[in-house]
């Protein structure tokens, strides 16, 4: 049951969706780095090494959390971030099912492309094309799902000599 790629372009979700859905889990992910960094902080001096210690370990930190969030959050959580979550938005692949972890570290690791961000002016960003996924309106896709699923039931039971009974 795969949805084709006109129907996912018209149910996917707009750039400003798509960019509020980016400014959540920054915000997410940045929570978290303030958690880890603090806990860090707290186990060391205040020297100036440390420092220095300090604001090496936050962008190791920082890309390390932002590819965990995305992956784990996209891979094993159906497909979502806490963004998506909030406006209701979900990551399918190129037949509109849900992508295999494969597809989310591909598209994780795309995300870390400079200037993928603006990618978006142009196309449907770098970080979507390159692993061929799609981000769509979640009641959306379910109601295109359904209705694949109920096309191909028609199509398959439509064919068979159905015998009705006259009572």
């Amino acid at each position: 049951m795969a949805l084709d790629t006109s129907t996912l372009r018209e149910i996917s979700v707009s750039n400003g969706i798509r960019f509020i859905n980016y400014l959540i889990d920054c915000f997410v992910i940045g929570f978290l780095l303030i958690l880890v960094m603090a806990g860090f902080f707290s186990m060391r001096d205040n020297s100036e090494s440390a420092v220095d210690t300090f604001t090496g370990a936050l962008n190791l930190w920082g890309y390390l959390l932002w590819f965990l969030y995305y992956f784990f959050m996209e891979a094993y959580l159906g497909g979502r971030t806490i963004g998506k979550m909030v406006t209701g938005s979900i990551v399918v692949n190129k037949d509109g099912l849900l992508p295999t972890p494969a597809n989310i570290a591909g598209r994780t690791l795309c995300r870390f492309i400079p200037f993928d961000i603006i990618s978006f002016i142009f196309t449907r960003g770098w970080h979507d094309s390159i692993p061929d996924v799609y981000v769509v309106d979640k009641r959306q896709w379910e109601n295109a799902k359904t209705i694949e699923k109920n096309m191909e039931d028609i199509g398959r039971f439509g064919g068979e000599n159905v015998q009705t009974v006259a009572w």
